[in-house]
Parts: structure tokens; sequence; C-alpha cells
């Protein structure tokens, strides 16, 4: 079960400590299909990201990893505004994939 960023505040498991369990923010997860559910841990690792960095429009990254989460990244980021994003990873196919999603270059390190 995800535990959510934000909570209510007002039913029962928030007014006794346990925003992580509230039923205001929490979705069923029999309403859920297996794709979904498997996107919402990393995708809270995302979300949690862009808010420690603040990330605005305009701005502009850099990005080591062009995995599963590195790509919901480039998504968000892109989503975002940023003016350039550059993807490092060692994965030809990977950064293809970046190019895609947004990246405005990438690049493959030499070792």
């Amino acid at each position: 079960m995800q535990i959510p960023l934000f909570f209510c505040g007002q039913c029962h498991n928030c007014k006794t400590g346990k925003g992580n369990q509230c039923t205001v923010r929490c979705e069923d997860p029999e309403s859920m299909s297996f794709a979904e559910v498997a996107f919402i841990e990393p995708m809270a690792c995302v979300v949690h990201a862009m808010n420690r960095l603040g990330v605005k429009a305009g701005d502009r990254a850099i990005l080591l990893g062009a995995g599963a989460m590195g790509q919901q990244l480039i998504q968000t980021l892109v989503h975002s505004g940023v003016s350039e994003l550059v993807v490092v990873d060692i994965s030809t196919t990977k950064l293809e994939l970046s190019k895609a999603r947004g990246a405005s270059r990438t690049i493959v390190p030499l070792f």
C-alpha cells in the first residue's frame, strides 16, 4: 500500500497519527490494476525527489541513469518545464527512450 505524501488530516487514521493509512488519500488497491500499483512506490520517490530539488520551469538538469526511475524522472522534469535535460547512461537503448521522452541531450560515458 502506498504511503501518501499528503494526507487529509481529518479522517480517523489521520487524527490518530496514522496519516500513512489515510482513508481519503489512499485508493483501494482492489480498484487498481497490477500495473498501476507497481508504479506507485517508484513514482512516490520521483515526487519526493522533485519536491526536494525544487525544480522550476526554465531550470537545467542532468540525470545520471535512465532506468525505470530515471525514465519517470525524465517525464516529470520535462512536464515541469526544464529548459534543458541531459541524460547520462551506458545503455544506448535507454538513451534513445530518454530522447523520445523529451531529453535534450544524451551522453554515453567513457570508462
